[in-house]
């Protein structure tokens, strides 16, 4: 694995333990690499899930609900970004980046 996506994990994993919601700037090639290293989840386009899960949080504690927490990728123009994000939350998410960077969707 490239050293910089441990250093993207780490950090994405430190953001997410202090239960912050914050989008990473990360290159093309930690882009393209997780979107190759398992088939992606929800994939929509210039954005995608990886497949597999990382942690899982309970959004109805009455009935028992619960959501996956994926790492999730996007695409801005040149730029690329990437976080852990609950899966309902990522195309609100996606979306609401895409209109604060201002950029077109990607490939």
């Amino acid at each position: 694995m490239l050293p910089i996506v441990h250093r993207l994990k780490r950090r994405c994993r430190a953001d997410y333990a202090a239960g912050v919601s914050r989008w990473r700037e990360i290159t093309r090639d930690n882009y393209w690499y997780m979107l190759g290293v398992v088939p992606p989840l929800d994939r929509r386009s210039g954005a995608f899930l990886c497949g597999e899960p990382y942690d899982h949080v309970i959004t109805d504690s009455e009935s028992g609900g619960f959501d996956a927490v994926h790492a999730g990728f996007v695409e801005i123009g040149n730029r690329y970004f990437g976080r852990l994000i609950p899966r309902k939350q990522f195309p609100e998410a996606a979306e609401a980046l895409r209109a604060f960077i201002g950029g077109p969707h990607g490939g």
